[in-house]
């Protein structure tokens, strides 16, 4: 009885929220530090990124499922680094601020792969994001934001790596 009552629940939760279909495009600054048999290199580049995202909205709070991927200007540390794909979680908070106005704060999660000239490197990102939310149209948004993003990447063959992402990014949603 506890089961069918909560999956009510949870079907009434979300009929009752918009669903969210939308994409972002970011840019900023990656730093980048790897360390190899106890030496340590840091560099950092440029990089843009391209999201597409779609989840639920309610009142005060979004829940988000991400996919994107980030190209960077440089190679960093590593000669033929590639672009990263990442997949993941978004939940955000909304705060009202004046009609068609919404602020947010949120906390993501998630995972991907780096290309490398000799292989692909798995990593988990943290990241946390704010920004503003503007109705522009009925059932549409611009988001502006900006996000700082912890990438850690697996340790392969005693090469230890760790990434920073400092950025913003513009983004239009559709509410349906």
């Amino acid at each position: 009885m506890k089961k069918i009552i909560a999956a009510v629940f949870a079907l009434v939760s979300i009929a009752s929220a918009d669903v969210i279909l939308g994409a972002n495009l970011g840019y900023g600054n990656m730093e980048a530090e790897a360390e190899i048999s106890g030496y340590s290199a840091t560099a950092d580049t440029k990089y843009t990124s391209l999201e597409f995202k779609a989840g639920y909205q309610w009142e005060q709070f979004r829940a988000l499922g991400y996919f994107g991927t980030d190209n960077y200007k440089d190679d960093m540390i590593y000669q033929g680094e590639k672009n990263a794909k990442h997949f993941g979680l978004e939940g955000d908070f909304i705060l009202p601020v004046q009609d068609n106005v919404e602020a947010f704060v949120g906390l993501a999660v998630g995972k991907g792969s780096k290309d490398f000239i000799i292989a692909d490197v798995d990593f988990q990102d943290t990241a946390l994001k704010g920004g503003v939310i503007l109705g522009v149209g009925d059932g549409m948004q611009a988001e502006i934001g900006v996000q700082y993003k912890k990438r850690e990447y697996d340790d392969t063959d005693g090469v230890s790596m760790d990434d920073e992402l400092i950025g913003v990014y513009v983004g239009f949603n559709f509410m349906l």
